[in-house]
C-alpha cells in the first residue's frame, strides 16, 4: 500500500518502512525502479505542459 501513496503523503515512519522494504525483499530492484516511475508520471500528469501531451480525455 505504501507505494500506492504519493511521495509527499507518506509519513516519516512510511518512508523508512519502505526504505527498508527495498533492499530486503526486492534483489531485483524492480519494485523500487516502479515506484520511481510513477512518482515520475505524477510529476509529468500534474505539470502545466502535460496538457499538450495527453489525450483530450485526461483533465488535470
Amino acid at each position: 500500500m505504501l507505494l500506492l501513496k504519493a511521495d509527499e503523503n507518506l509519513s516519516e515512519r512510511g518512508q523508512r518502512r519502505l526504505a527498508g522494504v527495498f533492499p530486503a525483499d526486492d534483489p531485483t530492484d524492480s519494485l523500487q525502479a516502479a515506484g520511481q516511475v510513477k512518482e515520475q508520471l505524477r510529476t509529468l500528469l500534474n505539470s502545466s505542459s502535460s496538457t499538450r501531451l495527453l489525450p483530450s480525455w485526461h483533465a488535470p
